[in-house]
């Protein structure tokens, strides 16, 4: 990871300020709940007009972000799988998670750019663990159902992608690792690195429960272990310890948040985390130059 040399002021006082050099390191920038194209509004987050502009978002002349995040739900009452943050959510028919992959997927074979790197781009499908909105889980038909959902969603992507020469990296996302390791042992899985330039990868929540001593190989950066290859953490409601944990073991991080804060900040330099998921794409983007 390489890290971009910023100045930072310190000792402002009656004697003026002074400047010191800090590293800041260079993270994927990652929409939070398809929804980092302008103030933050969670209303509007994981909804199809908040997907388009953030797929459109610029900044100095280029795509805003490095890649999306987008949040599926099996829907019991409706025995479909909707792409949106949470049941209460929903005030009318709900987008369905191909309807988003659709838009991923138009996004990547467009001619130019398609993220701030120009032709790599990061997808996250995050498979919540609730099927009503009282929080009821999955049964096991429902967990085939759901996954059969993330696979047509991830291999639409996956071939627009290979269509227009984009590397991607596309990552199952779910704080209940039973539903990541359910993906694994899935028929369709085609294992980490199914085709050149395409690689899946395995997202948990630090603090989940069902993380296992074997997953400490994949996320070190094993892309042979099917293990859980990334940890994502918030920098307020995560204990420091669990995280300082992690790190020490050199596990792969990825920094969540909506609002930015100086814990936030702290964390970036602290973790550097190799993802950064914010709904603050621009404002991140700017804390970089400076």
């Amino acid at each position: 990871m390489w890290k971009l040399l910023a100045i930072t002021l310190v000792g402002c006082g009656l004697a003026g300020c002074g400047v010191m050099p800090v590293e800041r390191p260079q993270a994927t920038l990652v929409c939070h709940n398809a929804n980092c194209a302008g103030a933050t509004e969670p209303t509007a987050d994981n909804t199809l007009a908040a997907l388009d502009a953030s797929l459109a978002l610029q900044y100095r002349g280029r795509p805003a972000i490095d890649g999306m995040e987008v949040d599926t739900l099996w829907d019991r009452s409706r025995s479909t799988c909707i792409f949106a943050h949470h049941f209460g959510q929903l005030a009318g028919p709900p987008a369905l998670g191909m309807d988003a992959a659709e838009r991923v997927a138009t996004h990547l074979l467009q001619s130019g750019p398609v993220s701030w790197s120009g032709d790599r781009f990061f997808i996250k499908i995050e498979l919540k663990a609730e099927v009503l909105i009282d929080g009821t889980s999955h049964s096991d038909e429902e967990v085939g159902h759901h996954l059969a959902c993330v696979f047509d969603m991830a291999d639409r992507i996956i071939a627009a992608a290979r269509q227009n020469s984009i590397a991607l990296e596309l990552g199952f996302d779910s704080e209940k690792v039973s539903l990541l390791r359910a993906i694994t042992k899935h028929a369709r899985w085609p294992g980490k690195e199914p085709f050149e330039d395409v690689s899946l990868r395995l997202i948990a929540n630090v603090a989940s429960q069902g993380l296992e001593p074997t997953d400490l190989p994949s996320l070190q950066g094993d892309s042979t272990s099917e293990g859980v290859d990334v940890l994502a953490f918030h920098a307020t409601r995560i204990p420091t310890k669990v995280v300082d944990d992690y790190a020490a073991l050199g596990a792969t991080l990825m920094l969540w948040m909506q609002d930015a804060a100086p814990e936030t900040l702290d964390a970036m330099r602290t973790y550097e985390p190799r993802y950064v998921v914010t709904n603050e794409a621009t404002l991140f983007r700017r804390w970089g130059e400076q």
